[in-house]
């Protein structure tokens, strides 16, 4: 572990830097300037086999539409006063990709191989919006598309800024799929749960919350003012945040977490690697027992802390190593063990 002391102009330059690297949050401090996080993905090539996709805009047979809370068929899905239902058998695994503005986004684990979609307002008006918003399954490919706010054709610059600015509300959306997943969610500020164990997923966010509590195998998320919150991830973790917190209980064999001024807290549980870089916030890092370390640390202003004795890298007779780097502007690092 170091400590360095920079003069003031190296100072500036560093932390000007580090700026940069963290989502450049001086461009995101307001939501039109996130627009091109909002982008959609492009569709797939058209494969070569014919497959049955299902295109469902607004009301059709199979799908269901109501204006009170009775009970429904799905209990786990809490009811609306205004919502849309359409639901669709998978033959295993699919890809979902789900487009918001201000909606919220909870995924699920479902039920021998069902895809559910339940679009939901508690608000009066809001039939419209639910009819006009798309929802596509392919079930060759293995495909879910849900857009709660159609764009208008077309990439100019304009039509962006007006779907980003146009006044109408948004639903939120619920899902379930099968594990396995993969899943990627495109918000401006909506929040995002995941409550099931998925492959691989994206989340990119202006200003909602992004909540995971399954063990996820990729993880890759963006906010800007949101805060991230993940329990296990098994390969890969990145994820940048400009002024959110950050936890996570279980890092993956490669993380990265880049933070402006939130505080970070990750759970070191099996031998990986682990790189914090904050501008301004806390960075504790609790090890898991059993698990060495090593450990390379620096900070201008802040502290370095550590309950574990790093002088021999704390391995101790233990071949599980894990190799932590924390980088900080102005906020404190601590290093500790987990407690059970």
């Amino acid at each position: 572990m170091t400590l360095r002391y920079l003069p003031p102009s190296e100072t500036r330059t560093t932390y000007v830097a580090t700026r940069r690297r963290s989502l450049n949050f001086e461009s995101v401090g307001g939501e039109p300037a996130a627009a091109l996080e909002v982008t959609r993905r492009a569709p797939h090539e058209a494969p070569a086999y014919v497959s049955r996709r299902y295109v469902v805009i607004g009301l059709n047979k199979g799908s269901d539409m109501k204006k009170d809370n009775h009970e429904t068929s799905d209990s786990r899905a809490p009811g609306f006063a205004h919502e849309r239902r359409e639901s669709f058998v998978a033959r295993g695994a699919v890809s979902a990709v789900i487009t918001t503005r201000s909606g919220d986004v909870s995924v699920r684990a479902s039920r021998d191989h069902e895809v559910s979609v339940v679009l939901g307002s508690n608000r009066a008006g809001r039939d419209e919006v639910l009819r006009r918003a798309i929802i596509t399954f392919d079930d060759a490919r293995g495909t879910l598309e849900i857009e709660t706010i159609p764009r208008a054709k077309g990439r100019s610059s304009g039509v962006l800024r007006d779907w980003l600015t146009t006044n109408v509300d948004d639903v939120d959306v619920i899902v379930t799929l099968p594990e396995g997943s993969d899943l990627q969610v495109t918000t401006m500020s909506g929040d995002t749960h995941v409550g099931v164990a998925l492959g691989e997923v994206k989340i990119t966010s202006a200003s909602g919350d992004v909540v995971a509590t399954d063990t996820l195998d990729d993880f890759d998320v963006r906010t800007a003012s949101g805060d991230v919150t993940a329990g296990r991830v098994l390969k890969r973790l990145r994820c940048r945040v400009a002024s959110g917190d950050v936890t996570c209980t279980g890092a993956a064999q490669k993380t990265d977490i880049t933070s402006a001024s939130g505080d970070v807290v990750v759970t070191a549980t099996d031998p990986g690697a682990l790189s914090v870089n904050s501008a301004s916030g806390d960075v504790t890092v609790l090890v898991s027992s059993g698990l060495g370390v090593d450990v390379t640390g620096n900070t201008m202003s802040g502290s370095l802390r550590s309950a574990i004795d790093l002088s021999a890298g704390d391995a101790g007779d233990s071949d599980q190593l894990s190799f932590i780097k924390v980088n900080t502007m102005s906020g404190d690092i601590v290093i500790d063990r987990a407690r059970r």
